[in-house]
């Protein structure tokens, strides 16, 4: 079966905050106004925020500028979270959360963001509780959703049942409720409940290789094995180097005495399995890499950090990255080459192009 939360990640993304980044000329104007108005808290924030979008330097230190010019402003503390988060600052963040709760305990909609946050961070039980609160009066399909999701992770199976049937009442037109339903249904061992929804999730959105071998598990414990052969090789058009689907295939073909068919599908499971670990591991490391170098950078090591972001080669990241390791050196002409490269390999990201900005116009952290 697909992981129950394998959907998550995709939620989230809609729940996020979304806005684009501002261009240079806009960011230059706020920072005009900001040295004109000295301490004014909102040209401060808004400093603040533009600064996030680009991933500045100079963020977190704007950010500490406008909650000192306007302590009590729950919404520029939210700002300051959601920054924090994105930095991968999860502890820090919360703490900043846990303020602006306690001063908006009422807040539904700033609960229900912290839940979405601590479902990133795999805080299953603190989300379930969060999320709870926050949908006391109400909440969208997608945040039911992930309460549902968080309430299964703590085993808490009945309730995430109830949660699911409330995000299925909140959007009758989604799929996904439907499939987190059936899914769940699945894990319980109720095949006809998981096939009766996860057949609506599939006919919502056909195009959904998940679903397709989802329904096709369910299809398979109601003992309809031609039914679900159909799907698990829907699910491989859709998608064939969706191991799951082969993986299911093969050992339904092997159930069934069919020992050739079985032993080919299970051969391109472990192939695209294989595969998409490997890939893992590579995303994996990337990431690890870049976080050291940032973390030497944060730490005042830019050389450290150079060493760090140089053995990812030509990685936007990581040469957007060394260039500002560089400007921290005071290396501004090799800073801009790199910021230059950056941009040949990733010219519609917008950190790059104001970094590269900065470090033409003379603009240092």
């Amino acid at each position: 079966m697909i992981p129950l939360l394998a959907f998550v990640p995709a939620i989230l993304a809609a729940l996020a905050p979304q806005s684009p980044a501002p261009d240079a000329a806009a960011i230059a104007t706020l920072e005009r106004a900001v040295k004109e108005k000295g301490s004014d808290a909102s040209a401060l924030r808004a400093l603040a925020a533009a600064y996030a979008s680009v991933d500045d330097p100079r963020t977190e230190a704007t950010f500490q500028r406008a909650r000192k010019a306007s302590p009590g402003d729950s919404s520029l503390i939210l700002d300051h979270a959601e920054y924090l988060w994105k930095k991968r600052r999860d502890e820090a963040g919360n703490a900043e959360m846990e303020r602006v709760l306690a001063r908006s305990p009422a807040d539904g909609e700033l609960r229900g963001r912290y839940g979405e946050m601590l479902m990133q961070q795999n805080r299953f039980v603190q989300a379930a509780a969060e999320l709870s609160r926050a949908c006391a009066s109400g909440c969208s399909a997608e945040r039911l959703g992930l309460w549902a999701s968080a309430l299964l992770e703590t085993g808490r199976f009945p309730e995430s049942a109830r949660i699911w049937s409330r995000a299925i009442d909140a959007a009758p037109d989604q799929a996904e409720p439907r499939a987190g339903l059936g899914r769940l249904r699945l894990l319980q061992g109720d095949a006809a409940g998981a096939r009766a929804e996860l057949a609506i999730a599939a006919k919502r959105d056909p195009a959904n290789a998940s679903f397709r071998v989802d329904y096709g598990r369910a299809l398979e414990r109601a003992g309809d094995a031609a039914a679900a052969e159909a799907e698990y090789r829907e699910a491989l058009r859709l998608d064939p180097s969706f191991s799951a689907a082969h993986y299911a295939l093969g050992t339904l073909f092997a159930r069934l005495g069919r020992a050739d068919e079985a032993k080919s599908e299970i051969a391109q499971y472990q192939t695209a399995f294989a595969a998409a670990q490997a890939a893992r591991q590579r995303s994996g490391a990337r990431r690890a890499q870049l976080s050291l170098g940032w973390t030497r950078l944060e730490a005042k090591d830019a050389e450290g950090a150079i060493a760090a972001f140089s053995g990812l080669g030509n990685d936007p990241e990581a040469l957007r990255g060394s260039g500002e390791a560089l400007l921290a050196l005071g290396r501004r002409d090799e800073a801009r080459d790199s910021f230059e490269r950056a941009a040949a390999l990733a010219p519609s990201d917008p950190r790059i192009q104001w970094a590269l900005a900065r470090a033409r116009g003379g603009d240092g952290p």
